[in-house]
């Protein structure tokens, strides 16, 4: 679990985010439903991006860290949907 959340906190850093974050689950043996009850959930890690009023508009899943060739790409594309999601908030 401790690696898990310096991989969260770390994504929070890179992204610049100030939201709160969820691990569902650490523990294979733990039905992942049962603490995030989300269907399209079929992996980890998934994100889960809300917009104020709570509702989904965005399910990513799957890592693309710093040493993947998507990184820069997924960073720049997750940062301009949060920022989209930041202005449309606050109208």
């Amino acid at each position: 679990m401790e690696e898990a959340t310096a991989a969260v906190q770390k994504m929070e850093r890179d992204l610049g985010t100030s939201f709160p974050m969820v691990i569902a689950t650490f523990d294979p043996k733990q039905d992942r439903n049962a603490v995030l009850p989300l269907e399209q959930i079929r992996s980890y890690p998934t994100s889960i991006m809300l917009d104020h009023e709570g509702n989904v508009v965005k399910i990513h899943t799957g890592f693309y860290g710093p040493s993947t060739k998507e990184y820069e790409a997924y960073v720049k594309e997750t940062r301009e949907e949060l920022e989209a999601l930041v202005a449309k908030a606050n109208g």
